[in-house]
């Protein structure tokens, strides 16, 4: 099913990171222009889109965006506050996006437990990090038997171009990939 990006959140768990990454440039690079296409996609799209954690450096630009709310708070702290659906975003949010640091930790709590709430939740694979290489595929697999599906940020935004409610949208969407 394609989620459009008006019934959408995007959660970016840990945008500044304070801990070394040990990637190579050419991986973090990668990561970076992941990124970059992420927030031209909010921007462009409307969807809504929540900042987790502490927001600095290269999480600035999202934070500038109008749909786009921070929490500091992690994201432990932030689900047990009990009822976020209202911090999630619109009360018709269907679809959770979730990226950022650490996929082997605070992204996974935070997806698994937008699946425990109800929403259609995806992990965005390419602008996830984990502590480790070898940290990756277990917490994929556990999120895959949650049902939380795996996409990149390519992927949403051709979805979301199909999906959008408004085809100019959908037209300005395919023209940044």
């Amino acid at each position: 099913m394609f989620a459009a990006p008006e019934f959408s959140t995007v959660i970016l768990v840990r945008p500044r990171i304070d801990a070394p990454l040990n990637l190579s440039r050419r991986l973090q690079n990668r990561i970076d222009e992941n990124r970059n296409l992420l927030r031209n996609a909010v921007r462009i799209s409307g969807a809504s889109m929540c900042l987790l954690g502490a927001v600095g450096g290269a999480s600035q630009a999202f934070a500038l965006l109008p749909n786009c709310r921070s929490i500091l708070t992690d994201a432990v702290e932030f689900w047990q506050n009990g009822d976020v659906t209202g911090d999630l975003g619109p009360a018709d949010t269907r679809a959770v996006y979730v990226g950022g640091a650490w996929l082997d930790e605070e992204v996974l709590f935070t997806a698994l437990n937008a699946v425990r709430i109800g929403y259609d939740t995806r992990v965005l694979f390419d602008v996830s990090v984990a502590r480790s290489w070898c940290d990756r595929t277990p917490a994929l697999d556990r999120m895959l038997q949650h049902g939380v599906l795996v996409a990149t940020i390519r992927q949403v935004v051709v979805e979301w171009s199909i999906a959008a409610h408004d085809r100019e949208i959908g037209r300005h969407l395919r023209n940044i990939l």
